[in-house]
């Protein structure tokens, strides 16, 4: 039941844009690229340095930032804004080496630590990640990015204790965390306890951005445990959030088929043809349903719109129509 169960949402899973391993933006990195300047420092070539990359010239500004440690300059603060100037001209391994110099030069400098361990994550090096930002959530515990990020890390390195328990320290850092709900339900429909999943995934507001992927997940589980009913009214939310959202349609027009209401799915079917128009697959599903129930006049009609919008299965089913009718009217 459960490998059925887990075959379908990981199909739901495959559609999302946001796969959980990029589920956090990689915001950390840069954004304190010049926080730690404004001091007055020896020697000019710091602010010249600042001015430069400021005006995303940084290969010059790197270099000036090098100079400033002999003029008298933060060597820790030089060397993290040259990790930062390497960051951004995409030279990763030498922004790593920046970074950890700045951090031998200053152990307590957290966000070194922040930009570092957001570093490995845009690379996917897990392990790296998890070292790196527990030493900065020890600095700093309530810093909610950091925890995000090493909720993210530990789930792709399967260690889900540690993902859910990040995951609910981020909550009630910020309660608006509301992504942490989709994590929480990636996390525990992977450990296949479906019921705990779906009571995380409940508790995203409708109000969120992402409300129609949760009624499509919502509606997966429960296809997945054939609860037809259920998943209809779950596609049917789904479209009402999104109802320019083509496949929601014709997910929903399946699903109220499955769950015994074929008259309102050819409904809903006719319905998303008005607003669509141009969408020859629904038309073809839409005489598939009227021909498996009888119906052929109304299959007839479906499979006229989708040989018109250019399937050529509609064809096919227009002439099974025809051999069906003249075997009613000849008996």
């Amino acid at each position: 039941m459960f490998g059925c169960i887990k075959k379908s949402i990981s199909a739901f899973r495959k559609r999302r844009t946001e796969p959980f391993s990029r589920a956090v933006a990689v915001t950390g990195l840069l954004a304190a690229a010049l926080a730690f300047t404004a001091p007055a420092m020896a020697g000019g070539s710091f602010t010249q340095g600042n001015e430069l990359y400021g005006r995303g010239r940084y290969a010059e500004a790197a270099k000036l930032y090098e100079r400033s440690i002999k003029e008298g300059a933060s060597a820790s603060l030089a060397l993290f804004n040259m990790g930062n100037c390497y960051y951004q001209m995409n030279a990763l391994a030498r922004a790593v080496g920046c970074y950890r110099a700045a951090i031998v030069e200053a152990p307590s400098f957290f966000t070194a630590y922040l930009n570092l361990g957001v570093l490995y994550q845009s690379q996917e090096d897990w392990p790296s990640t998890v070292s790196t930002l527990e030493i900065a959530d020890a600095l700093e515990p309530d810093n909610k990015q950091v925890v995000l990020i090493l909720a993210v890390a530990y789930r792709n390195l399967k260690a889900y204790g540690p993902a859910v328990k990040c995951l609910e320290r981020a909550l009630a850092l910020d309660p608006a965390m509301y992504d942490c709900y989709f994590m929480l339900f990636d996390v525990y429909q992977e450990l296949e306890d479906l019921d705990l999943a779906v009571s995380y995934l409940n508790r995203y507001p409708d109000t969120g951005r992402r409300a129609a992927e949760k009624y499509r997940l919502l509606a997966g589980v429960a296809e997945a445990k054939g609860e037809a009913d259920k998943a209809a009214f779950f596609y049917r939310q789904q479209v009402e959030l999104a109802p320019d959202n083509r496949a929601a349609r014709y997910q929903l027009v399946e699903a109220l088929n499955k769950s015994g209401h074929a008259l309102l799915a050819l409904e809903t079917a006719r319905d998303a043809l008005k607003r669509f128009g141009d969408y020859g697959e629904l038309a073809l599903l839409g005489g598939n349903i009227a021909f498996e129930r009888k119906f052929w006049r109304d299959a007839g009609q479906f499979y006229q719109t989708a040989y018109a919008l250019g399937e050529a299965r509609g064809l096919i089913g227009l002439q099974n129509v025809e051999k069906q009718t003249k075997k009613t009217e000849d008996n």
